[in-house]
């Protein structure tokens, strides 16, 4: 078969593929892109009809009431996804390595417990929660909630990177142990360099899952103060209609674009770590 025949074999394999790929790039990216030009026009134009893809006047006055809105839940979401990550981390990690690699009572029976706390649906867990929390004194405070946060992503955390630590030779941490290494000196020396891939899939999923919750703080706090960016936009939305007022709909906009540029940023620059962390969790061990 000459090289111009197997090159259309190939493209005509395959261009559906990419048609399809092509359509669902366009329809997921369409509407961000209008919801960014909606941003940055008078509220006017945003009723124009037929609607304009490029604005006549350029403004960000959308964005000035948004980061006034929401300037304290937006520092609450960053905080509370930074501790997040980090008390996940300290937690997650000892426990999987020790999963992996050391031996005691009851090891197989609590893997189980962390696997099923992924076959629970979380909704379950809502007003155990509330009771628990009110009757501890957490209901309502930024503690609680950074509690409550580390709890979900922990399990998760565990198992992903017990199955990356399985899949590294436990010959380099003999060999440190050896050299003078203590067990949690060899996990720090050797094991987590080595798992820098799996980490940021851990840091960037906690983030993620804080950053973008709603229901879980909802349940658990009451006060805008001590609330998450994703709750102040929907309380934005719907306390003004509860009350009969009309929602500004370019502070709306230009939310849910802050809401929603940190994940899109955070994702394209670490994609590389993140795929290789969660494809490399999921397949060894």
């Amino acid at each position: 078969m000459s090289p111009q025949l197997r090159i259309l074999r190939v493209l005509r394999e395959q261009l559906p593929v990419y048609g399809a790929l092509v359509a669902l790039t366009v329809f997921i990216v369409v509407p961000f892109l209008w919801l960014l030009t909606s941003t940055v026009r008078p509220v006017a134009e945003l009723y124009v009809y037929p609607p304009r893809w490029i604005p006549q006047t350029f403004t960000l006055v959308a964005y000035q009431k948004a980061f006034q809105t929401f300037a304290r839940p937006l520092i609450n979401s960053a905080g509370y996804g930074l501790v997040t990550a980090i008390l996940t981390l300290v937690v997650a990690c000892p426990a999987a390595y020790s999963l992996t690699r050391l031996n005691y009572p009851g090891k197989r029976g609590m893997t189980g417990i962390f696997l099923l706390t992924q076959m629970l649906p979380f909704v379950l867990l809502l007003l155990p929660l509330y009771i628990i929390y009110l009757k501890l004194g957490l209901y309502n405070t930024r503690l609680g909630l950074i509690i409550g946060f580390t709890a979900l992503t922990v399990p998760y955390s565990v198992l992903l990177l017990r199955s990356f630590f399985a899949g590294l030779p436990i010959e380099l941490e003999e060999q440190a142990m050896i050299d003078g290494c203590t067990r949690l000196g060899a996990l720090w020396r050797i094991v987590l360099p080595l798992s820098t891939p799996v980490l940021v899939a851990v840091v960037l999923s906690s983030i993620v899952l804080v950053w973008n919750d709603v229901l879980f703080t909802i349940f658990l706090s009451k006060d805008l103060e001590v609330q998450t960016a994703s709750v102040a936009l929907y309380r934005f939305f719907t306390v003004r209609s509860a009350s009969g007022g009309v929602a500004q709909k370019e502070v709306m906009l230009a939310g849910g674009v802050i809401l929603t540029l940190p994940v899109i940023v955070l994702f394209t620059f670490l994609q590389k770590y993140i795929a290789a962390g969660i494809t490399a969790g999921a397949l060894k061990g």
